[in-house]
């Protein structure tokens, strides 16, 4: 486990690979309705970070954020079936995360 995002401690982590990927998730939420209290949407954001592990520089880097303002539950709806909107927010975000780091970070395209 890497506890720190530099680009130098991240190379040394790359245990003879030519380059290390390092994804996180420096937020994760539930905002309230700005003008409906007791409405609840999930927010949160993913940072990409692509790090040569011989020079020990970032060749690529970029984030990506949702805050949807069209998906709202109540309280009740955030924590029913184990929390499931929560659980399904979190699987949209990381979807939508890696086809925008494929396609507009790293340039790969996905079928």
């Amino acid at each position: 486990m890497i506890n720190s995002s530099g680009p130098s401690d991240l190379a040394k982590a790359a245990d003879g690979a030519d380059y290390v990927l390092h994804v996180s998730t420096p937020f994760l939420g539930a905002g309230f309705h700005p003008l409906k209290w007791g409405q609840y949407r999930f927010v949160g954001g993913m940072k990409l970070l692509v790090v040569d592990a011989s020079t020990r520089k970032v060749v690529a880097s970029g984030d990506y954020m949702v805050n949807d303002f069209k998906k709202y539950t109540d309280y009740d709806g955030v924590l029913a079936d184990d929390a499931a909107f929560v659980r399904r927010e979190l699987a949209a975000l990381k979807k939508a995360a890696t086809d925008h780091f494929m396609a507009n970070i790293l340039g790969i395209s996905t079928p």
